[in-house]
This record gives C-alpha cells, structure tokens and sequence, in this order.
C-alpha cells in the first residue's frame, strides 16, 4: 500500500485528505482508509461529555452544589387546610419537563430561604432535575455561604408549584416548580440531606433507570445506552452501567493498540516493497519456442526489406539490422524480437523511429549526403565505412549489452 494512503500516528483528517488525493487516491478511498485506520472509541472525554456540561458555572467547586430530594410520590395536605394533593410518577415526570423546557427558555429556578420572594432571600439556584424511583431529585447549586452553611444545618425543603406559571415572554406551562425553598416542618416528610456532589466539573447528574417517561428517555441517557449497546427498558443498574463502561474503555484501548501496530506492519512492508522494487532489474521477456522465432524472424526481414524499397533503409543497414536484431537462422536474438509490457519488441521501436525521419528528394541533398547515399550500386559488393560503424553504434545503443556487436 502507497505511503500517501496509510494515516500516520496522530495526523488529521484534513492533512491525511489532502495527502491521499493529492497521491491518487479517489476521496471515498481516502475516507475508508482514514476511517479503519481511526476507529470509533468511547473515550474518556466521550464519556465525560456525556456526564459533565462545561457550559456550567465556572469557578464552582465540589461543596457548591447538592443533590437533594424535594418530592416523593404520596398523598399530601396543606397544615392549614389550603390544598390537597395527590402525587404520581406521571407528575413528577411532568415536573421535570416543565423545569426543562424552562431552562432551555432561559428561566431560572431559584433556591430561597422560607419561600421568600425578596432578592436577599436567594441562596442558589436549581441546575438540574429528574425522577429517580419515587422521588424528584434537584441538584441545588448555593451562590454564597449562607446557602452552603443552610445546607449544612437544614435537610429539608419546600417546592412551590405554580398551577398556571407563565414566564416574561408570555409562554405558558402550566404546573410548574418555580422555586425550592429550604425550610423547617415541610409538608414532604421523610427527606434526606443536602448530599455534595462533584461540582467542579459540572456534574450532570443523572438515574440510571431506562424507564419510559411521557417525554421519552432522557436525551444523555439516551446517547450513553446506545454506546453501550443497549436500549430503554434494559435492566440498568449504576454498578452495571459502570461495568460495562469499564469494559468498553479497555476493548476500546485494546482496539486502538491493534490498529497502531498493524499501520506500523502496513509502513514497514509498504518500504520494503518499494526498495525490493527499487533493486530487483527489470524482467527478461519469455523465450521465444524455435519455431516462434523463425515465424517472427520472417516477419521482421520482411518489414526491414520493405523500408529499403522506400529508400528510407540502404542496404548496408538492413544488413545490419538483421544482423543485430533478427539473427541467423538457428541462432535467432529472441529478446530483441520478443514483445514488453506494451506490446513492442526492440526491433519495433527502431523501426518506429525509421518511419519518422521521411527521405528527401536526392536533389535536394548536401553533396556529402548524395555520396553517402550513393555509397553502394547495386549488384555491386559491400564495403565497411564510417557508415557502417555509425549506423552499428546506434543500433548498439538500442540493444542489451549480450546483442552489442561491433562493426
């Protein structure tokens, strides 16, 4: 395989593109070479790109931001009477759709003290939410130490629901959590702590259940399923999800170690192939069967003869000719009448090369070309002249070193 369509270590899509066409390759070939060369793997920046979001706050660290339950599935009554309501799964899926969309609309959930609605009550704000068994989960995120030392000293808080919110652009949602307020004796019994969660990084936090909700599976779990090869409704456990993380990063690993050697195996048989080609002399066309020679032989003196009756040969010449590309009979030169690779043999070539330079009418010669020309009369016996050594150098120079003769 050409140097041009092997990718090297490290090298870019777009310089190894450039490379392969510009060395012949045709722009599919050039991809799937890029492509095998350069195998999908679930990374560790794959996989923190799906668990962390560094669109988050910067500069936050690991004990700004607390996952918390706000809101079990359950039966629930204002102290003083003013509500009742009852909570399903559905509903707290619901929730977490409306806090969604609200996000992506640009509209905070803020984090208060004792359901405040002045600025100086706001300690944070909700950055994420989602179901995890029966309970809505809220990672708070605290903007100032009052927040943080609230969570530290408190463990519960109150949702406000909003029946019929609408934000500042007129948009409707209907029942949604406008803010989570951290407060003493909630309606939701039961809760657990503020729990720190790994912040710095922008944790995105998220269940492991692939249960269908109204609004579908969870876009990141989604992406993380279908890498690890399974679909919503699987049984999934955070150990098992783990596990096979851990198992897709080591094939992974494995898959790319192969590929690096095999490019090395791929470069070092492409060099050897090259400099095997560079030193290994050109191959000497098959023999010709004696028979075959004597047809071809016949053939060829009948080609020479025919360029003597149209004065583009002397006779001297054609002698020569035969003696040094057709042979006596018996002892025929097989390599200059045998045909290469493009379908010639020696002889053709010098032929060729006879037809192109066209005679000139005698009158129309130097005297010194005329006496040439007119160097031998038919009928009459040859003689060897500084002709003859010329037309035999050339012939020599068009001939393998075992065919040369000298005049």
């Amino acid at each position: 395989m050409p140097e041009h369509n092997v990718p090297r270590s490290g090298e870019s899509k777009d310089s190894f593109m450039s490379r392969c066409v510009r060395g012949g390759g045709t722009h599919d070939a050039c991809v799937a070479a890029f492509d095998l060369a350069n195998p999908p793997a679930l990374s560790l920046e794959a996989i923190t790109g799906l668990f962390f979001d560094s669109s988050g706050f910067q500069g936050t660290s690991s004990d700004k931001r607390f996952r918390k339950d706000m809101l079990h599935v359950g039966h629930y009554e204002h102290p003083s009477g003013k509500w009742k309501l009852d909570v399903t799964p559905a509903i707290l899926d619901d929730l977490v759709a409306k806090f969604q969309a609200m996000k992506d609309n640009g509209v905070p959930v803020e984090v208060v003290v004792d359901h405040s609605d002045k600025a100086d009550a706001v300690v944070g704000y909700l950055q994420d939410m989602f179901v995890e068994g029966d309970k809505l989960i809220g990672i708070h995120e605290f903007t100032n130490q009052r927040g943080l030392d609230l969570a530290q000293a408190v463990r519960n808080v109150s949702v406000l629901i909003n029946p019929e919110f609408k934000d500042g652009n007129g948009r409707e949602y209907g029942h949604a959590i406008t803010h989570s307020a951290i407060v003493q004796q909630p309606v939701v019994p039961g809760q657990k702590e503020f729990e720190p969660i790994a912040a710095s990084l922008g944790c995105k936090v998220f269940s492991f259940s692939a249960k269908q909700t109204p609004q579908g599976v969870d876009p990141m779990l989604e992406k993380l399923l279908k890498l690890l090869g399974l679909k919503a409704g699987d049984d999934m456990t955070e150990d098992k999800a783990m596990g096979l993380l851990d198992e897709r990063l080591k094939a992974d690993a494995n898959s790319v170690a192969k590929v690096e050697k095999l490019e090395g195996q791929l470069v070092d048989l492409n060099t050897k192939l090259e400099a095997s080609l560079k030193d290994e002399p050109p191959a000497e066309p098959p023999a010709l069967a004696p028979e075959v020679q004597e047809v071809v032989a016949k053939a060829a003196n009948t080609e020479i003869q025919q360029r003597v009756k149209e004065s583009k040969l002397t006779p001297a010449a054609a002698s020569l000719l035969m003696s040094n590309f057709v042979g006596e009979p018996g002892k025929r030169n097989a390599m200059a009448l045998s045909l290469n690779g493009g379908g010639e043999s020696q002889l053709d070539k010098v032929l060729a090369i006879i037809d192109k330079n066209d005679p000139v009418e005698l009158g129309e010669k130097t005297k010194q070309q005329q006496m040439e020309l007119s160097r031998v009369t038919p009928g009459e016996p040859e003689s060897k002249s500084d002709t003859d050594e010329e037309i035999q150098r050339r012939a020599n120079a068009v001939l393998p070193p075992k065919a040369r003769k000298t005049a």
